[in-house]
């Protein structure tokens, strides 16, 4: 009886090396968020990594990737242009506000999960990341008759 031998896995599906935060998200969004997120959802977290991750961190390496550089990253989009609304025709801000930011988090946040999941990174740098406090405005609170704190 002749013994049939099993091809590794990774000459049966080409595995793509994710070195830098680009690769990555590009797989986690294709892989999983695409189905989990909703349609508005998935549509404001792609328009958040085209604009505010890819074009400022993402060709950075995932081993180049700590604490402090997410920080440090979160810091200066303080000081970085808000990109238009092309909905309005122009930002509801000059800047990158608290609210995208926290935006941003979150999306670096899961992707680092997956990325740790998947043996690439020892720990995810945004877990215990300092991230801006939101704060609604008076306004908003006001007219929405919500309770202050």
């Amino acid at each position: 009886m002749e013994e049939k031998r099993l091809l590794p896995i990774s000459r049966i599906i080409a595995l793509p090396k994710c070195n830098t935060l680009n690769q990555l998200l590009k797989e986690f969004v294709a892989l999983y968020e695409k189905d989990a997120w909703a349609v508005t959802t998935y549509e404001k977290n792609v328009a958040i990594i085209n604009n505010y991750i890819i074009p400022l961190i993402g060709n950075t390496k995932l081993s180049d990737i700590s604490i402090r550089f997410i920080e440090k990253y979160y810091q200066s989009l303080l000081t970085t242009p808000a990109v238009i609304n092309p909905v309005l025709g122009h930002s509801t801000n000059e800047y990158v506000g608290p609210s995208v930011i926290r935006d941003v988090h979150k999306i670096l946040r899961s992707g680092f999960w997956q990325a740790v999941k998947w043996e690439m990174m020892e720990s995810n740098p945004c877990e215990h990341a300092t991230v801006l406090k939101y704060k609604m405005k008076k306004k908003l609170i006001e007219e929405h008759n919500l309770p202050l704190r």
